[in-house]
């Protein structure tokens, strides 16, 4: 794990000392336990490192081969070395071997196409001195990130944004385009633009892409696209379990690779815990204990938000505790923060606003508690609802209708009634709206409150970017075969997860991986039969089914939506009603802001919230849509009040 950055120069000068000092001096910010240069030709390469796998501990980046011409800098865990030293013919130093000097060898191989090859979580840059060439990449889901910046005469890239910016002297504003997309689409998505950010003249590169940049001529190139692997259409369920197990232990076992301690988050959900249970059963033939750090929320909330039966998870986490052992358990919970205290800080994060206002808080603690308890890496089950378990019944149970296999419906609708406690009747209604009306990702059309500014949509064209973007993505939730990869595919999804991954990392030196995020993984998922994710009235079917023994049945059969904490983040921001009423009033006064928000809608939301105050408010729009709306203002007021550029570092030299 690592924060990496580099320069190179397009009409081959070297890149300057203060250049290079100014990168440096930025990586300091970030968690890391070296920070290192190379600098030759028309080039700059940085890295700040952090040791987190065993083979890491000797890893010097970047690293140059001189006899191969070649030097890397990268921010990368490769999880198939064992398949690349096969490939590669590598017979020597396999066990020590960082896994840069892997991709490295496999760039020697296969060129640009090397990616195709690699399995892991990654971003890095190659500069070939023989071919005057620079390449770099980043993984298939975007695990984590690489920014850039171009101008007429250099091109630099980053991590993060913040080197960037201290490079070019923070001559930055907001990028419109990107900011009418985060306001006006479905809550989860950013950006219609994968390569786009929040600030004008800074890119990405979006997951699953490489880049080429030679003779001052930059292109990128989509080296990965989700595709159903190749397994045999077995007879029997159990066949079907067997083969996801093995796929799934191998996914799990890959990313418990660290000389420190193992950690993972562990909520009362399926996905969690499935985690949980397969690497703490790993773990013990290290004899190693499993770290779970479980977010709660504090004793009266439990009380006051009795209407959201699975919001405090306790008693099946300690269950899953006792039935998995092997676990050191920590039972967390944060009174004084909210998603409100904690925004500035998400911000300085992500540097740029964000939308997962519910689990901000918990989420970004749990990672500062497993710095605290030196975990190398946190395991984490986010992934599973979009690789896994995938759909809703409701949505199986419409592609049924649609397709008149009446009698796996009716087979299947008792089971669902009896765990939904909804007649049939009123279940059958529901599958024909999912079959027969038109899915949209247009709030407007949903009837929700629309948080841009109807002038600022007018002129930014939103009404045409949602009909576009309700095709290639919104219609892809449906459940199909075509709609799940659609929905994996989504680069602007899966890269607003990994930009929240890759900046937690680096602000407290714990690296987050989801063994549900594999490729190997989510391939073989693609290649399932439909059937296969939703029986006898129960979504996530397969994963529940081949969890038979690992988990205890309470929480591998349970099926209420669990591992999401319900109401519990307002129950903090209920303690804040003045200081939200405070910022809506700055913020209404924001010049910007009115330029770019919907104020009157801002204003009644508002009116909605503080007139009826409750913790049942976690299922209104209007409180998402404040919260992201201060988000947006705060964003805006940190643009205008960047600070100015620190002063480089002049003192060392750079080989």
């Amino acid at each position: 794990m690592s924060v990496i950055a580099g320069i190179h120069n397009y009409d081959s000068d070297p890149v300057s000392h203060e250049d290079c000092g100014r990168l440096m001096h930025a990586l300091q910010m970030y968690q890391t336990d070296e920070l290192s240069g190379w600098r030759g030709d028309s080039v700059f390469l940085g890295c700040g490192v952090k040791r987190v796998t065993p083979e890491s501990l000797g890893e010097k980046l970047p690293y140059e081969d001189k006899e191969l011409g070649l030097v890397i800098t990268a921010d990368a865990v490769i999880d198939n070395r064992e398949e690349l030293f096969e490939r590669l013919q590598v017979e020597r130093q396999r066990r020590n071997m960082p896994d840069s000097e892997l991709i490295l060898l496999a760039y020697r191989k296969w060129l640009i196409d090397a990616p195709q090859y690699l399995i892991g979580d990654y971003a890095f840059v190659v500069w070939d001195r023989k071919r005057r060439l620079l390449f770099g990449a980043r993984d298939p889901i975007g695990n984590r990130t690489l920014y850039y910046h171009q101008n007429g005469s250099r091109f630099s890239f980053a991590t993060t944004i913040e080197p960037l910016l201290t490079l070019n002297d923070r001559h930055v504003s907001i990028n419109e385009t990107w900011l009418a997309e985060f306001l006006a689409l479905p809550a989860e998505y950013e950006s219609a633009d994968p390569f786009s950010t929040a600030y004008n003249g800074i890119g990405q590169l979006p997951p699953a892409y490489s880049f080429t940049l030679m003779n001052g001529f930059w292109s990128t190139l989509q080296y990965e696209k989700l595709r159903p692997a190749q397994i045999p259409q077995f007879k029997t369920n159990e066949s079907y379990e067997e083969a996801f197990r093995e796929v799934f232990a191998q996914a799990v076992r890959s990313r418990l690779r660290t000389h420190k301690a193992v950690g993972a988050a562990l909520s009362g959900g399926l996905h969690s815990g499935s985690v949980a249970g397969l690497s703490a059963k790993e773990l013990q033939k290290e004899h190693k204990p499993l770290h779970t750090f479980s977010y709660v929320p504090p004793g009266d909330a439990a009380h006051r938000t009795v209407s959201d039966p699975v919001n405090d998870e306790r008693s099946l986490i300690k269950q899953m505790v006792r039935h998995i052992g092997g676990t050191s358990d920590h039972n967390l919970y944060f009174p004084e923060n909210s998603p409100l205290s904690d925004m500035d800080e998400w911000l300085d994060i992500l540097e740029m606003p964000y939308k997962f206002v519910d689990n901000s808080f918990w989420t970004k603690d749990i990672h500062k508690q497993a710095a605290e308890w030196d975990i190398g890496i946190l395991l984490t089950g986010f992934g599973g609802k979009q690789s896994v378990s995938w759909g809703s019944p409701v949505d199986y149970y419409a592609y049924l209708l649609k397709r008149f296999r009446w009698m796996r419906l009716y087979r299947e609708l008792g089971p669902y009634s009896r765990s939904t406690k909804l007649g049939r009747t009123r279940l059958l209604s529901m599958i024909g709206r999912s079959a027969f009306s038109r899915r949209t990702g247009n709030a407007a059309y949903a009837g929700e409150p629309i948080l841009i500014h109807p002038d600022f949509a007018r002129s930014m064209h939103v009404r045409e970017l949602l009909r576009h973007f309700d095709a290639d993505i919104g219609g892809g939730t449906a459940f199909t075969l075509e709609g799940r990869a659609r929905l994996l595919e989504s680069m602007t999804f899966s890269s607003m997860q990994g930009t929240r991954r890759t900046k937690l990392s680096l602000r407290y030196g714990v690296m987050e991986r989801d063994p549900f995020l594999d490729v190997r993984l989510i391939r073989f998922c693609l290649a399932l039969p439909l059937e296969q994710f939703v029986q006898h009235g129960m979504n996530g079917a397969l994963l529940r089914r081949a969890m038979k023994g690992d988990l205890p049945d309470t929480v591998r059969l349970n099926p209420r939506v669990c591992g999401i904490h319900g109401e519990a983040w307002v129950y903090g921001l209920l303690k804040d009603l003045k200081r939200i009423a405070e910022d809506i009033d700055a913020l209404c006064k924001n010049d910007a802001a009115n330029e770019y928000l919907n104020i009157p809608q801002i204003k009644a939301s508002f009116h909605k919230v503080d007139r009826h105050p409750r913790p049942g408010l976690a299922l209104v729009p209007d409180l998402q849509l404040l919260m992201r709306g201060l988000a947006v203002h705060r964003f805006l007021h940190k643009l205008r009040s960047l600070p100015p550029v620190p002063a480089p570092l002049r003192s060392g030299s750079y080989s």
